[in-house]
């Protein structure tokens, strides 16, 4: 009966198998017809997808894969599940996080066929996965070798689509390493290659390296000291996430538009992309943009004095950015609460969460906020009594840190900070020989918070 029911629906409705393909779905696998139950799990799978309903999609190409199971071994089987498997990482990363375990488990699996399959396409989408699960749970040198290596197959591929992927891989990976302006040299080539291929390129990959080297990009050229251009490619990314459908793909945009903002810290902005990225989070549950957003926005409601209350969020935050199962920007979660805890002065705990970025800068190289790490342990020393030389050694470390990445932004507020501590020793002409060249060198950006305060202290000085 329930074959009879499949078919006819197959043969006699064709908008029910085009609209609801998971009827049909259901009707084969009870029949144990398996091979039409698995390309129909997969149409309702790619449907749902479509429509940005991702817990419906994992559901389906879960139901497909355990299909797969009833198939005898063969070279076609293994192909199959290595497009499920693919296939199915996508709604996982939207409903789990890009961290997440099953992700993870997605990515060996799917590396492990790949490795068994030589020759086939779907291979770089593999090694792609693989890269990505390891961005955000391993040690980040790992991540940038296997970045090179998708790299160095796009480019033997002569694929402009997996060129552009590979772009966003390696740019990104390196951005997060400290290696600034190679990151935004690379994102900037990725931006090219993809504007000039369709979308539907890229739909394998779950994301749209377009508005992804846009965002990333943009934060390599604010922390680089080009704070309009950057925030114009910021602006740009969210703007390409609205032209799509896909929710994930704009709550990711506005998650990471508000975390970049924070790290220029711009609370009137941070609050305006990280309520949005709440919302449209909460509306999809979307867990790692639900995280993002909430501690980014924390962080500007502590700035503007509303301090428990953005305490609070900030560490849910945190929290739930945690569960997702990343280890990538552990150093900006607990960056952001040491700040906090330090404007309050509350050292002991500021203590705690600025060594756990220290150690996690350490142990996984996460290297892109470790001039803002060594400017908080000089504050926090100067608030713990220590004496002058070694809170200005701490800052000539950070200094030197933002000079060797060309983070002209972090440089600045490094300078600002010593200019102040020179102040209260009444070396005001030293302040301002350690400011003014600093300052000097920005040429646009004037109305940013960290450009404003470093020339109202060197108007003051003068």
């Amino acid at each position: 009966m329930h074959a009879r029911i499949g078919k006819a629906l197959e043969d006699q409705f064709p908008e029910t198998a085009a609209t609801q393909p998971e009827i049909l779905a259901h009707h084969f696998t009870q029949a144990v017809l398996v091979d039409p139950a698995i390309e129909f799990w997969q149409r309702a799978g790619a449907r749902s997808v479509s429509r940005s309903a991702h817990h419906e999609a994992a559901a389906h190409f879960g139901c497909a894969l355990d299909l797969l199971e009833k198939l005898p071994p063969s070279r076609e089987r293994d192909e199959r599940e290595l497009e499920i498997t693919l296939a199915l990482a996508v709604p996982l990363i939207a409903v789990q996080g890009f961290g997440s375990a099953s992700v993870q488990e997605c990515a060996v699996k799917a590396k492990d066929l790949s490795d068994n399959l030589p020759g086939l396409q779907s291979g770089f989408a593999a090694r792609r996965l693989a890269w990505n699960s390891c961005l955000m749970r391993q040690p980040l040198p790992r991540a940038v070798a296997l970045a090179q290596d998708l790299f160095e197959l796009a480019d033997d591929n002569k694929d402009p689509a997996k060129l552009a992927v590979a772009h966003r891989a390696l740019g990104y990976s390196l951005l997060i390493a400290g290696e600034l302006r190679k990151a935004g040299e690379i994102l900037d080539r990725g931006i090219a290659l993809a504007d000039a291929l369709s979308d539907h390129e890229f739909a394998v990959y779950g994301e749209h390296p377009g508005m992804v080297c846009r965002a990333y990009g943009g934060q390599a050229k604010i922390l680089m000291g080009c704070l309009e251009s950057g925030a114009r490619l910021v602006e740009e990314a969210v703007a390409h996430a609205r032209s799509d459908t896909n929710a994930h793909g704009l709550a990711w945009a506005l998650g990471v538009a508000a975390h970049i903002f924070q790290l220029q810290h711009e609370p009137a902005t941070t609050i305006r992309f990280a309520s949005e990225a709440i919302e449209k989070a909460r509306e999809n549950r979307l867990p790692q943009w639900l995280a993002l957003g909430e501690r980014s926005k924390g962080w500007a409601m502590h700035r503007f004095n509303e301090f428990e209350t953005g305490l609070n969020l900030q560490q849910e935050g945190v929290r739930r950015w945690y569960e997702t199962g990343a280890a990538l920007h552990t150093t900006h979660c607990e960056v952001i609460l040491a700040e906090s805890f330090l404007r309050e002065g509350q050292t002991a705990p500021a203590r705690n969460h600025l060594d756990r970025a220290r150690a996690h800068r350490m142990s996984y190289g996460e290297e892109y906020l470790g001039a803002e790490i060594e400017r908080l342990e000089a504050l926090l020393l100067q608030y713990e009594g220590a004496a002058d030389e070694i809170v200005e050694e701490c800052l000539a470390k950070s200094s030197s840190t933002a000079r060797r990445q060309g983070a002209r932004l972090l440089e600045l507020r490094t300078a600002t900070t010593l200019a102040r501590v020179l102040v209260e020793k009444n070396q005001r002409h030293k302040a301002v020989d350690i400011l003014a060249p600093v300052y000097g060198w920005f040429t646009e950006g004037f109305d940013t918070q960290d450009l404003k305060e470093a020339k109202a202290l060197l108007d003051e000085l003068r």
